[in-house]
């Protein structure tokens, strides 16, 4: 026997598992933003820079969760960042790692200018 609980009392039991069984794949990823990609700190910043900071979080785990879906042969070149691990087993956590591996050669600080605030490219 199991207990339902919906605020539409119209729904029928069936429908509201339904309508949970939709909702549960976000969840999912509500949670890798909050606990793997710092979101659950996001609170401490100003309205602009959290805006900022979540629309780049959110584009580098949609990025990571599509290169996932990519065959096992295109991704080679992430897997070569971490060669302890098994190369034979693509998940989005071993991309998130090998990109990160990848990333910090990427100088950043230095591409930030301070005079006119923004990121510039290199000459």
């Amino acid at each position: 026997m199991r207990l339902l609980l919906s605020t539409d009392t119209t729904m029928s039991a069936k429908e509201i598992i339904i309508a949970y069984a939709k909702r549960w794949a976000i969840e999912t990823a509500f949670h890798d933003l909050k606990q793997s990609w710092g979101l659950k700190e996001a609170w401490q910043q100003k309205r602009q820079a959290l805006s900022r900071w979540v629309q780049l979080t959110t584009i580098g785990y949609g990025l990571i969760q599509l290169l996932s879906l990519k065959p096992a042969n295109e991704l080679q070149w992430i897997m070569a960042a971490n060669p302890w691990r098994d190369a034979r087993i693509f998940t989005a956590g071993k991309i998130r790692d090998g990109l990160a591996i990848i990333f910090r050669q990427v100088n950043v600080n230095g591409l930030w200018n301070s005079t006119c605030r923004k990121f510039m490219p290199p000459d």
